[in-house]
């Protein structure tokens, strides 16, 4: 296994950093230019690693289809080949298998959808014998994932009458599904929406030309770290102030920690811009934006700041489950984080936090993990990334990014 360590961090960051466009904005649109009777140019497409493995399946005539561990992936094609003819047999990685998708599949069954379980009973891989779908009225639990909505939404147009989709229990993730519904009016999808329940009628996709913008989420760990490294100014490309990404709700939720966002014509520029700024408990809720969780975490850990994040509950469902992944990983460092159903917090600090010796923290093939990691890697050289190479999956280039910047490290095979 390879580990990587931060041997030197540089005094301050500043300049301009490359970002990898969205994966969510980007899978989104390579669905639906796969529906859509035309075809039509995606610019500044991700190469972010789901991505293109999204890009080649759909491009492939394979019928064996390997996800790996992509869950949108998994959950937008379990939806697309439901409605394509022909056998396909989708399976993933073991973490994938451990990912229930039952309120995906019986929601597609309700519309006429073949789908068979060819292992654990809810849970992938899955066969998928697809057929022309009918409309008409499902209801579909929410609580877990706006992906499966996202998945049923996109083929929603090629149903053969109209659908009307009813949104059960608390919606989590709520500004994926706004996404969603955005790039289906820019490609020309009428809809309608009272409350909970969206309706959509059989209609064409419009080929257009469309720009995918640089993610916010992936911005995070840098805002981040120009909160852990004084006076730092760094510009990004192609990140705006009126985004169809709920994660932009970065930009606010930084300011408790010093950081100024300003938008010009072309840039997006952050500054640390209060040094000795009196550090006050962090709390939020996260609710709508989990991808942002364990960068917060972890960036008060650094700088032992008191936390109270809610809105954790989907957090067992991620590629690795987060909430326990922080508990135990930071609990090498010292820091004793407390878990509910719905929240974790950390509300003092001991004296003994970041021991000298050498720390290993597992990342548990989680990209997000890893990139957490940095934050509290670039104040103590003694800290171990285990697999840094898992960042691939949202942010190719992330490790190379910050050699840029000048941090340098030193990796080892163990």
């Amino acid at each position: 296994m390879k580990w990587l360590r931060i041997v030197k961090t540089p005094e301050k960051l500043s300049g301009f950093v490359r970002l990898q466009a969205s994966k969510s904005i980007s899978n989104r649109a390579l669905i639906i230019q796969a529906l859509c009777s035309e075809k039509f140019p995606i610019h500044n497409l991700s190469m972010a690693d789901d991505t293109l493995l999204l890009k080649a399946i759909l491009e492939s005539d394979e019928e064996e289809l390997y996800i790996k561990n992509a869950g949108t992936a998994m959950r937008f094609l379990t939806a697309y080949f439901a409605q394509k003819p022909g056998d396909i047999y989708l399976s993933g990685s073991q973490r994938m298998h451990e990912r229930p998708i039952s309120p995906l599949v019986d929601a597609l069954r309700k519309l006429g959808a073949q789908i068979e379980y060819t292992g654990k009973e809810n849970y992938p891989p899955l066969h998928i014998t697809g057929t022309k779908l009918s409309g008409g009225e499902i209801g579909l639990s929410a609580s877990q994932s706006s992906q499966f909505a996202s998945a049923i939404l996109l083929i929603a147009p090629t149903l053969s009458s109209t659908l009307k989709i009813v949104l059960e229990g608390e919606i989590v993730s709520a500004p994926y599904l706004d996404l969603t519904l955005k790039m289906l009016s820019y490609f020309g999808i009428k809809y309608s929406r009272d409350r909970n329940s969206i309706y959509i009628e059989p209609q064409k996709y419009l080929a257009k030309p469309f720009q995918v913008e640089n993610d916010w989420s992936s911005a995070s760990y840098w805002y981040a770290l120009a909160t852990v490294l004084q006076e730092s100014q760094i510009d990004f490309h192609n990140l705006f102030e009126d985004s169809y990404q709920g994660d932009s709700i970065l930009q606010k939720f930084m300011q408790h920690f010093w950081i100024e966002t300003t938008f010009g014509s072309t840039v997006c520029t952050i500054s640390n811009y209060s040094e000795n700024a009196k550090q006050t408990i962090f709390e939020a809720d996260f609710i709508d934006y989990p991808d942002l969780i364990p960068t917060f975490i972890t960036l008060c850990c650094a700088k032992q700041i008191p936390f109270n994040i809610t809105g954790t509950k989907t957090l067992k469902y991620k590629e690795s489950h987060r909430a326990e992944v922080l508990k135990t990983e930071l609990a090498k460092l010292g820091f004793e984080i407390e878990i509910t159903e719905n929240s974790l917090s950390c509300k003092s600090y001991n004296q003994s936090i970041f021991p000298q010796d050498e720390i290993w923290m597992k990342t548990y093939d989680d990209h997000r993990m890893a990139m957490s990691w940095s934050v509290l890697a670039s104040q103590h050289s003694n800290i171990w990334i285990e697999n840094p190479d898992c960042v691939e999956k949202s942010y190719p280039g992330f490790w190379s990014v910050m050699q840029e910047k000048e941090f340098i490290f030193e990796t080892k095979e163990i």
